[in-house]
């Protein structure tokens, strides 16, 4: 089982909320109408779908200059013509998407205008002047040497120079996307002049699924997630990238096989996309284990064949809810250790086809659906001792805000 705790943040996006503050006359604390008919009064009303349209179809960058900053004296200022985004000629889709970004913010954001340049070589990158110069440790020598791993990112700037060094394309795109933040936050093209920092990723992986809809990620969508610093999704919960699906007669599966079909042309469709904006994709496996005699074997076939068809995809999630065994339910039988210890045998097999195929390839049980709650914590431990070696675990935790009500318990993950 690997144990690299920096695989990290596993985060499933459902809603992102807002919220602003007022004053009130009165010291007391205010009752539920009162302050609504503040909030009314200073918070425009949203309709229904109009943040989901904003991150679909709206666009990424909007104005942020205050016409009234200035640079102070430790700041280098961008001037509004004569600099340019210069990257090597041979960069990667991630880098062209993040240069041609930067030019968009600067020019939307901050009315900055630069052109975008490319060049066989950057070695030179210390005599250049007027220029924002992205690119890998092996195209700009000298720089990046404390960049530990992927997403690193290493900034210089001086008055008339702005190095943009990335432990790889990834590390390049977010060095950009710091920059901007740094003058958003800043509210004009200004940055301190003698900066140097580093900055080293701290998860591997931080995933989302889709708040839009059912195999919904638009080109916008992606790319606010990026700029968001996630570099993953799970598309989707409820079928296998080929849309193969077995036969049988258990409640659960057959409610999986009415939910959605999947498009396995639309799975490579966001896999090519996706990759432009250094997003990783991740899609799960659906089987039904049974003591049936041709079962295991069945379930190689399927694993051969989607690691075959995909093998851009970088990983696979065992969600309970679609690979289980038996019967979904009986997890939380009596016998709960026999269905862990069954649900861990096909695990393994997952883990060795994929990995004949390819080693590199994340294979991630998620025990969603056991008991989470602290009193049975044995019974997790159970599961998770179960996994093979060479997966990376998901677990499911209660988060310590359980409650009471009318002599219920309820806890909250």
């Amino acid at each position: 089982m690997k144990t690299n705790n920096t695989w990290g943040l596993i985060t499933f996006l459902t809603a992102s909320i807002c919220i602003g503050t007022t004053t009130f006359a009165s010291e007391a604390e205010p009752d539920s109408k009162t302050f609504l008919s503040k909030a009314i009064q200073l918070l425009p009303v949203e309709k229904r779908y109009d943040y989901h349209k904003k991150l679909s179809k709206g666009p990424i960058h909007r104005l942020r200059r205050d016409p009234k900053a200035q640079p102070t004296s430790k700041e280098m200022s961008i001037p509004d013509t004569g600099w340019k985004v210069l990257v090597h000629a041979k960069s990667g889709p991630v880098v062209q998407y993040a240069s041609n970004d930067l030019r968009d913010y600067l020019k939307i954001s901050m009315k900055v205008s630069v052109e975008l340049e490319s060049k066989l070589s950057l070695k030179n990158w210390a005599e250049q002047k007027n220029v924002i110069i992205a690119g890998t440790p092996d195209q700009l020598p000298g720089m990046g040497k404390a960049l530990k791993g992927p997403k690193d990112y290493e900034i210089r700037v001086t008055p008339n120079r702005i190095i943009v060094c990335g432990f790889d394309e990834r590390g390049v795109m977010y060095g950009l996307f710091n920059l901007e933040a740094r003058m958003s936050l800043r509210e004009g093209p200004y940055l301190p002049h003698n900066l140097k920092t580093v900055r080293h990723s701290l998860y591997q992986t931080r995933m989302v699924l889709s708040w839009l809809g059912w195999m919904e990620w638009p080109d916008s969508y992606l790319s606010h997630m990026a700029h968001d610093g996630y570099d993953a999704i799970f598309a989707s919960v409820y079928a296998n990238p080929t849309d193969v699906r077995v036969d049988s007669t258990e409640l659960y599966s057959l409610l999986l096989q009415r939910i959605k079909r999947q498009n396995p042309a639309r799975v490579k469709d966001l896999i090519k996309r996706a990759a432009k904006f250094g997003i990783k994709v991740y899609t799960p496996i659906l089987y039904r284990i049974t003591d049936e005699p041709d079962s295991e074997e069945i379930l190689r076939k399927i694993v051969r064949d989607i690691v075959t068809k995909f093998p851009e995809i970088h990983g696979h999630i065992l969600l309970t809810e679609g690979f289980y065994y038996d019967n979904w339910a009986s997890h939380g039988g009596k016998d709960k250790k026999k269905w862990a210890r069954e649900w861990a045998k096909g695990v393994a097999i997952v883990v060795e086809e994929c990995h004949k195929v390819n080693p590199d390839i994340e294979v991630l049980p998620w025990e969603y659906n056991i008991d989470f709650r602290p009193q049975n914590a044995d019974i997790k431990r159970y599961f998770i001792t179960q996994l093979p070696k060479d997966t990376i675990p998901l677990v499911t935790w209660e988060n310590g805000k359980s409650f009471k009500i009318d002599g219920f318990q309820g806890f909250l993950r």
